[in-house]
Order: structure tokens, then sequence, then C-alpha cells
């Protein structure tokens, strides 16, 4: 018999939910509760609660689903919208104390929870997913079987490189030449000439150092300062330092912080979070050469096998990270509230209806070449 209890903070859990932090099976600090805890206290805007729904069978836990419930999504006008979604867009998994666990039971029961609670949400969402992941394919059977009009949207990519037993120098030589090119050109005078010193972070005593470097090229940036929940950043670099997991980059120009970025480096593969550059210095490429300084630490030191930037969109991220992983987001509407039969109407019904005279069209092309 399946049982399911929402908290509102991790401290809320029974001891026995500890089954379903992986970090003693994966080793990922993405999977551990101190990360979550991080998320969970300081990570969700003003606005915005933060809820975990615990599933367990007959006493035994099955799942752990964190997720938060807001009505400040600009696409779904004053709607409540529960979304599942994981600090920093990792790809949206439930915690669970088994590494091939049937997802059947679990979205089962996490359906019949959202169907069951007082105050119903309009609209429920998952992003980023896997599309090939089992949890992805069973959540878009599950809604189908519950009559919830849904659609499956496609979120951006994840951009990463592979970098098994690559040497730093053979991971730049490969760079585009442009890039090293104008690396040499506009940025290495100032190393070469003391302006410019890139300095590295990864020691829990150097915390005040790491944040205050951080928020000073952050506070610089004015809207996505506006955007950071305070004090999160801090608390993740904190998590991070305790596992050892924790690689700060700084570029200081005449002395001032021009420039961070964040790496974690967990289970092989470093993924890069923020990245931060001074207005002042626009001119400069100064994230590239943040790359290239922090390159020797997390290939010739850490010997990670991927570099994973996350799903930045631009020549920067193409430049050090070509690959692409295909990442989906789910949007589902409740047919038992009105904002949720509006959205479906909105969304998934009016945008059908306009589309037939396009497609009326192209059948009809379709026809006349063939005839």
């Amino acid at each position: 018999m399946l049982f399911i209890t929402t908290y509102r903070e991790c401290d809320e859990l029974p001891p026995k939910f500890d089954t379903a932090f992986a970090a003693a099976r994966s080793g990922s600090l993405f999977h551990t509760r101190p990360w979550l805890e991080a998320f969970a206290r300081s990570g969700v805007e003003a606005g915005t609660r933060f809820r975990l729904y615990a599933i367990e069978s007959d006493g035994v836990p099955l799942a752990l689903l964190p997720a938060i419930v807001s009505r400040l999504y600009y696409a779904h006008r004053r709607a409540r919208v529960l979304h599942f979604i994981q600090p920093e867009g990792e790809p949206y998994a439930p915690f669970v104390p088994s590494e091939h666990p049937d997802v059947a039971p679990i979205l089962y029961g996490l359906l019949e929870c959202i169907k069951a609670e007082p105050r119903q949400c309009d609209v429920l969402r998952a992003s980023p997913l896997d599309p090939a992941s089992p949890f992805a394919r069973e959540l878009r059977l599950s809604l189908r079987r519950r009559r919830y009009p849904f659609q499956a949207f496609r979120h951006l990519d994840d951009r990463y490189e592979v970098t098994e037993g690559m040497s730093s120098d053979a991971y730049l030589a490969t760079r585009p030449g442009t890039v090293r090119a104008e690396l040499r050109a506009k940025v290495q005078p100032f190393f070469d000439s003391g302006r410019a010193r890139f300095r590295a972070i990864s020691d829990a005593s150097e915390l005040d150092a790491a944040n205050a470097a951080y928020m000073a090229v952050l506070e610089r940036n004015r809207r996505e300062l506006e955007t950071e929940p305070e004090g999160y950043v801090h608390n993740v670099m904190r998590v991070a330092a305790d596992a050892g997991a924790l690689r700060l980059g700084v570029i200081d120009f005449d002395g001032e912080p021009a420039a961070v970025q964040l790496w974690l480096v967990s289970a092989g593969i470093a993924r890069c979070i923020r990245i931060w550059s001074d207005p002042r210095h626009a001119a400069l490429p100064l994230d590239d050469m943040m790359v290239q300084c922090m390159i020797p630490r997390l290939l010739d030191v850490d010997q990670v096998r991927e570099l994973d930037f996350g799903s930045i969109e631009d020549n920067f991220a193409q430049n050090w990270a070509p690959r692409r992983r295909e990442r989906i987001g789910v949007v589902a509407f409740n047919p038992r509230t009105w904002r949720g039969i509006k959205g479906a109407f909105r969304h998934i019904v009016l945008p059908k209806l306009l589309s037939i005279p396009r497609r009326l069209r192209r059948r009809f092309r379709v026809r006349g070449a063939t005839v």
C-alpha cells in the first residue's frame, strides 16, 4: 500500500528516507541531502515555496520528489503552478534508494496525492528532463492515463565536452584558432604586465574570500543580482567545499575581481554553474580567459572525464563545449480547475486550431504536386 506525505523542509523527513539520497552509491554531489537542503533553505525565490513529496510502500521508502509551488510564472498568469525541478538545471529524477527503481508506482502515488490535495494546482510542470529517462517516459504515460491535457516542449540543450584521458594542453589545442588568437592578443598582455591575476579557490577555509569575490562581480550585474536568492550561492559553495567539489576561479583586474566562474567537480564531471564578468571590461573576453585558466586544474589535477556547461546558448559555449544533450520539459493542466482548463485551451487547444489553415495548405500543396 502506498503512503505519500508532503514536507516543507528537509528537516521534517523521517530518518528512514536517508536511504533515498544516493551519495554513497553514485558519488554525485547533486544527489546528496546537503545539496537539496541548500536549495530548499535559500535557493527558492520570494513568493515561491519548497515542497517535498515522500512516497513509501508498506513502510519502505520508494522516492523523494522535490518541487516548488508558485504563482509567479509569466506563462501561467495567476495560476498555481507545481514545478518538479532540481537545483541548477540538473535533469529531473526522483531521489530513490534503488539504482533501478520502478517509476510507475512512484508516479501513480504522486499524481494521486496531487489530485487529493485540498488546494489543487492548476499547472504541473517538470523540467528539464532527459527525454530517454524512465521518469520522462513514464510521466507522459501517467498523465495520459489520468486524462491530463499536457504537452512536451523543447528545453535548452545541455552543452558539454568529453575530456576523458585528455590533458589541458590537448584540450586547449583543439579550441577554435580565433579564440586562442584573441586571448593571446587581448588578454594575455594584461597578465604579463601584472594588471590581471588568476586565483583558484577550493578549500572551505577560503569561503569568505570566495563569496566576497563572487558578490563583487555579481553586484555589477544588477539585473542578475535581483534574480539571485540572497545567500544561496554562498550556501552552495559551502556544501561543495565540504564535499571537496568546490572550484571557484577569479580573475582580478587592477586588484579588483573582474570575472568569476563557479565549477563543481563531482563523480568525474566538472559542472559550470555560474559565469559572471564585470561589464566595465566587456571589451575583453574574460569568460574565455577564465575557462583557459580553469582547464589545467580540472583536467590535469581533477582529471574529469567531462566538462558540463549546462544550458548556455551562445558562441562562448560552442567554443568550449560543442556537444549537446537534448533536454525537454513537460507541462500539464488540471482539468478540474478553471485556470487549468484555461491554460489547456491557451497552450494546447488554441495553437492546434490556429495551425489548421497551415496544415490544410500543406496538404493541398502535396496533393497538387502528386497530381
